[in-house]
This record gives C-alpha cells, structure tokens and sequence, in this order.
C-alpha cells in the first residue's frame, strides 16, 4: 500500500492521497501558519513551517507532535531525512543553503549552497539529493549531499514546488498549474498528473508501506 501527501500552504493542511490519484484519506491542519516542506519516515510525518521557521516531527499521520525545533534562517522551506544517518536536513530560501543537523536537533554539521536564488523542494533518489529550483524552473539531481548536479531538467510548469520519490519515479508539484505530476523515473517525461486538493500545493512526501526504505518528500519539501 502506497501515500502520498500534499501540503498546502493556502489552507495550511496536509493531505493524505490514497496512491497516486486525487482520492483523500485524510487531513490535517499543520502546526502553524505557512506549512512547506514535507516527509516520512518510520512512520511519522515530519513538516517544515514557514511561519514559525521550526521542522516537526508529528506523532503518525497526526497533529500532535513529538518534538521540534528552530532553523538556522528565517524561511524554512525542506525537511530530509538521511535514512544512513537519520539526520535532517533542510533548506532554506533566505540563505539559499542545504543543512545537515545532528539527528533531529538544532545544532547544524555541514551545510552547502543551493544550485539558484529560489531552490524549494527536495527529496533523494536514495543516494543523491533531488531538488526544485524555482528561479531556473528546474529540477536537479545531486551528487550525493552537494553542489555538484549530475543531471537536470525543465519542469513541466513554472513555479516547481515540492518533489519526492518512490524509488523508482519522482513527483513534483506546480504551483501555478495547481497540479501534482508523477515522472518517469528522473526526467521530463510525464507519466500522469492530477488536479491537487486546494490552489497551493507545496511539500511533497511518499510513504511506501511495503518498501524496506520509504523515500518522501520537500527548500518547500524535502526528504531522504
């Protein structure tokens, strides 16, 4: 069984999809004004707000939450979580950077600039960092966590949002278009898309509840 979820930063809800189509499970409201970036892992879901510039770890699909802390700048947008390590990492539109936090904390182990000056979502293919840029309308694939970019593409409309992975295939969302596309693998093509529950999808994340690894997404979603 697969999920995907959605944020919003109109409505600041979270979406729970029923796979890869329009059909919602669930929702929630997220901690605080801004919801971006988006992941899970291990079974709880993990978000980035913009409002309070702080990541969450949520107790499940829910919202009440474990634990939380603030970023290092003031416009959080990507949660990852290295599922080697289990540290996070984040983005951010203000600094333009990718940190690595020790664990689930605020104290920041290395950090790197993003490939422009409006880099939002993030996931990983499971080895390399995938991100959306927002300035170029591009999505990049990583050399590992850095700033060397292996491969890259145009996204199917401007304004790129949130991306995750499924390990095989990478979803993206485009604010303008209000859609979600599921690609073929890493690129351009485009094996399907649907309309999004409201008129601001930003995170993304996969949970995959057969795979030994779940890949999810979300600088405005991130995950590893």
């Amino acid at each position: 069984m697969s999920y995907l979820y959605s944020a919003d930063y109109i409505t600041d809800t979270i979406y729970q999809y029923s796979g890869f189509n329009s059909t919602i499970i669930s929702s929630i409201t997220s901690p605080s004004l801004n919801i971006r970036g988006l992941n899970y892992y291990n079974n709880n879901l993990y978000s980035a707000d913009n409002g309070t510039n702080k990541l969450y770890k949520h107790s499940g699909f829910s919202t009440t939450i474990l634990d939380s802390f603030a970023t290092p700048s003031t416009n959080t947008a990507g949660v990852v979580i290295n599922t080697g390590t289990v540290n996070i990492y984040s983005s951010d539109a203000n600094t333009n950077k990718y940190y690595e936090y020790s664990g689930f904390s605020s104290t920041v182990l290395d950090s790197f600039a993003t490939p422009s000056t409006w880099a939002r979502g993030a996931s990983t293919d499971g080895t390399n960092l995938l991100s959306a840029d927002n300035a170029t309308d591009k999505l990049y694939k990583h050399s590992g966590f850095s700033t060397t970019i292996l491969d890259s593409f145009t996204s199917p409309s401007t304004n790129p949002f949130g991306v995750t992975w499924d390990g095989t295939d990478l979803y993206s969302t485009q604010v303008n278009e209000d859609k979600i596309y599921h690609h073929s693998g890493f690129s351009s093509t485009i094996l399907d898309s649907f309309t999004s529950a409201s008129t601001g999808p930003v995170g993304l994340a996969w949970e995959s509840t057969t795979s030994a690894i779940i890949y999810n997404s979300p600088f405005f979603g991130m995950a590893f």
